[in-house]
């Protein structure tokens, strides 16, 4: 594990991290906690990244964000959150493109161990001259035959930690170890402390009493009493012993360090994870406003960071290759086309106010002082302008009608 862990050569041990980080993510509570179920929720929420596209035409707006709510459901959530998913375990992640449909493929079926200088080929991944654009991926399928995939069907998704690295790099990498000797000394205190239930004491010989040490036989010496020693005990029931014995117990076992040196741990892996401590474990014992609140806000950073990164590599990408379908299927005419390719974002979700109303009122000082503006704050969660205002105009529409009604009932 040391050997794995200190090999500066990234590509090359890449395939054993990822091997390690996924047995990691399902053997480690905390890991898997985080992993399947935390991640996700803060990073694509309830319904993950939604299209918002701001054409002049709006009937034309209105069709595609429901041509691709429709195709989320369909197709694309589940290949959102596998994405994440191996992104985050395993360092990079595979999408290969075959019309409208989408497949997550697993890293460790793109053949790591293939590599062939001469064909300027490295770690299952065909480059060009310049060894810098891919031009095919090397793809073992379920009988390990090896198929050559175009690179232009394949995305593929990873943060580079050098230069030269062609190949994604586990985000639990750095604490592999760590955790690793935490579920060991764990285990050593689990046995530890069952021996110690279970062996209750000892019985000594007394200096006046009997010599228990072995005494070699004599004809010529007559038969000596021999001492009976128990060796058990049993709940409920106190064995006899002579004068000659007396018994020695055990002290209870009370672990002292193991508390600190995992909570330790699990702060030094929270902060690589780029999460707080509070988050990694759900422990809020030490917790209060303020802390939470510095803790949550570089947090969300983190998250908005990865929700731009994921936007940009996966989201935009995919878009694009659903527009172009639409127009093969003759489903909207390339002017269209071309009007919503350069008049689309995605959102990301926003986060809840730690502290709601401390929260709003600073915001309502800052926006009366100029210091943040109204698309600041609707952005913080997740929301654009246009959108909460189109919104707002709905809402009083419906108060509209509602106060209406109100007032001819009063008169009936």
């Amino acid at each position: 594990m040391q050997r794995l862990l200190s090999n500066i050569d990234i590509n090359q041990s890449q395939n054993s991290i990822t091997k390690q980080a996924r047995h990691l993510s399902l053997t480690n509570s905390l890991l898997s906690g985080f992993l399947h179920e935390t991640l996700h929720a803060e990073i694509l929420g309830k319904k993950g990244m939604s299209l918002d596209m701001h054409t002049p035409n709006k009937n034309l707006n209105l069709r595609l964000e429901n041509l691709w709510r429709d195709y989320c459901d369909e197709v694309f959530s589940d290949v959102e959150e596998l994405t994440l998913l191996h992104l985050i375990r395993d360092g990079e992640a595979f999408i290969h493109i075959n019309g409208t449909d989408l497949e997550v493929l697993d890293p460790l079926n793109i053949d790591h161990s293939f590599t062939n200088e001469r064909e300027n080929i490295y770690y299952g991944i065909k480059f060009d001259e310049s060894l810098k654009i891919p031009l095919a991926y090397f793809f073992l399928d379920k009988d390990s035959k090896l198929i050559k995939l175009n690179a232009k069907n394949i995305i593929h998704i990873f943060q580079k930690v050098t230069a030269n690295q062609v190949r994604g790099l586990s985000k639990l990498a750095s604490i592999i170890l760590p955790a690793d000797q935490v579920d060991k000394f764990k285990q050593a205190e689990i046995q530890r402390a069952r021996l110690q239930s279970e062996i209750t004491g000892f019985f000594v010989s007394d200096e006046k009493g009997f010599n228990l040490e072995p005494i070699t036989p004599n004809d010529n010496d007559a038969p000596k009493p021999q001492a009976v020693l128990p060796t058990k005990v049993e709940v409920g029931n106190m064995n006899y012993i002579g004068s000659d014995m007396k018994a020695e117990f055990i002290n209870s076992h009370n672990p002292t360090n193991i508390e600190f040196f995992i909570k330790q741990t699990n702060r030094e892996s929270a902060k690589a994870l780029g999460i707080s401590y509070s988050t990694l474990t759900g422990d809020l014992n030490d917790v209060n406003y303020s802390s939470i609140r510095y803790g949550g806000s570089a947090e969300r950073r983190g998250f908005m960071r990865l929700q731009n990164f994921l936007i940009r590599k996966l989201h935009k990408p995919i878009f694009k290759v659903f527009l172009k379908n639409l127009a093969l299927d003759s489903k909207l005419p390339p002017s269209q086309i071309e009007l919503a390719l350069n008049n689309f974002t995605f959102k990301a979700q926003g986060w809840e106010y730690i502290d709601p109303y401390k929260e709003t009122m600073a915001n309502k000082i800052a926006l009366e002082s100029a210091q943040k503006s109204l698309s600041d704050i609707l952005r913080e969660k997740g929301k654009e302008l246009d959108s909460h205002v189109e919104e707002l105009k709905k809402e009083s529409e419906i108060y509209k009608i509602l106060n209406e009604n109100k007032v001819q009932g009063a008169k009936r």
